[in-house]
């Protein structure tokens, strides 16, 4: 026996529905989620424009510093 074409129907539609809110709430979580983020890049840039400033003093002391050695060239072999 065939099922009945409106239960079908109605079923199918209810699926349908179910997955369009699904979709819209994933929508509406994926912007809320990204509404900050211009913000936080301004606040990022001046943190960094600050920070900028202090390693150029702070490099100085390191340029006194001595280099490291150079890595000792191996030994030749005396020709025979």
């Amino acid at each position: 026996m065939l099922p009945n074409i409106k239960q079908l129907t109605i079923k199918v539609f209810k699926i349908m529905k179910k997955l369009v809110y699904i979709l819209a709430i994933v929508a509406a979580l994926s912007m809320v989620s990204c509404g900050n983020k211009a913000k936080k890049a301004q606040a990022e840039t001046e943190a960094t424009e600050q920070c900028e400033a202090a390693p150029a003093e702070a490099a100085a002391p390191a340029a006194e510093t001595p280099a490291e050695a150079p890595a000792e060239a191996p030994a030749e072999v005396p020709a025979q």
